[in-house]
């Protein structure tokens, strides 16, 4: 996952902590080879910054957070797009009145949720 979203110019990483995800982030020596690889290959402009892990209110004003129940809506634009674990959002976890958005009309591995919200987020060429 770190690699494709570093191939796909993520500018940022961050690795959430949530009450249902399970496993942990890798070390930030392991991101950071995988972000450089990444570079290489895909001949980016910068390094994907990878941080964490952080909680829900660490992030910035104006997130979206996906969800399978919220609504297929746009995200172009959305300065983060938060992806839950595969267990789901715990009751009470997220902001009150959270921008939600669905990403797919069936419920996503991680991996694949942070891709397609990456490239639903980007703005186009």
């Amino acid at each position: 996952m770190v690699e494709k979203l570093a191939e796909l110019g993520v500018a940022e990483l961050r690795w959430l902590r949530t009450r249902h995800g399970e496993g942990r982030a890798p070390t930030a020596e392991k991101s950071s080879a995988w972000c450089r690889a990444a570079l290489e290959q895909s001949r980016g402009a910068w390094l994907m910054r990878v941080t964490g892990p952080v909680t829900v209110e660490d992030l910035p004003a104006g997130t979206v957070f996906a969800d399978v129940d919220g609504p297929r809506t746009a995200v172009r634009g959305a300065p983060c797009v938060a992806v839950g674990p595969e267990g789901g959002w715990a009751p009470g976890e997220l902001p009150e009145r959270a921008p939600l958005v669905s990403l797919a009309a069936t419920v996503l591995r991680v991996e694949t949720a942070a891709i397609a919200a990456a490239i639903a987020s980007m703005e186009p060429r």
